[in-house]
């Protein structure tokens, strides 16, 4: 059935997606940016589709793709013909694509998350503000080019009496490390019995 539906969705929307893939389960649909609305749409309100879950909303970056940074995945679920499907878009860090939240009003949170972690801009939201982070947060944790341990970090200050924000300090000068592995620890030991 899986493959019947790909190839029924590829000639209904043939001008509105380029790539169409099967995986084993599901189904992934690529498209542009700027027509996701309209295939979301589609796909919701349609009466052969009606995939009227929409059961996570993430992004991918790509830091070696400069023209498009970001690939963008939409899960959906349709209930009434138990399938799933993916549709996935790409876009660059400059130009914002639009939100879904009047078709899949749950994807407000989603959009917010996406947003915080990697600092894709999504149109006409209403409340696009951080949600994972605090809200003096500057930079996006999920980038690649986002440094490991960080930026800033909390902690409680003793001699203030309060909790500062200050620059990373890594403090590995109290630790001792062993830099044997636990093969070399034997030495001079044989485990081999002649």
């Amino acid at each position: 059935m899986t493959s019947n539906f790909t190839k029924y969705l590829s000639t209904i929307l043939n001008s509105y997606i380029y790539i169409t893939r099967n995986t084993p389960g599901e189904i992934v649909l690529f498209t542009s940016a700027n027509l996701i609305t309209k295939i979301l749409f589609f796909l919701k309100k349609h009466t052969n589709t009606q995939f009227e879950i929409l059961t996570d909303l993430t992004a991918i970056d790509y830091i070696a793709n400069t023209k498009q940074r970001f690939q963008i995945s939409y899960n959906l679920i349709s209930i009434r013909y138990q399938t799933r499907i993916r549709v996935q878009t790409s876009v660059n860090n400059y130009i914002p694509i639009d939100s879904i939240t009047p078709i899949y009003p749950g994807a407000n949170w989603l959009e917010r998350e996406v947003w915080d972690m990697y600092g894709i801009v999504f149109n006409k939201h209403t409340d696009l503000r951080r949600i994972l982070t605090d809200y003096g947060f500057s930079n996006f944790p999920l980038r690649k080019d986002f440094p490991v341990s960080g930026y800033t970090e909390v902690e409680y200050n003793d001699t203030k009496k309060r909790v500062v924000i200050q620059p990373v300090s890594v403090k590995q000068d109290t630790r001792n490390f062993k830099y044997n592995t636990s093969w070399q620890n034997f030495g001079v030991y044989n485990l081999r019995k002649n």
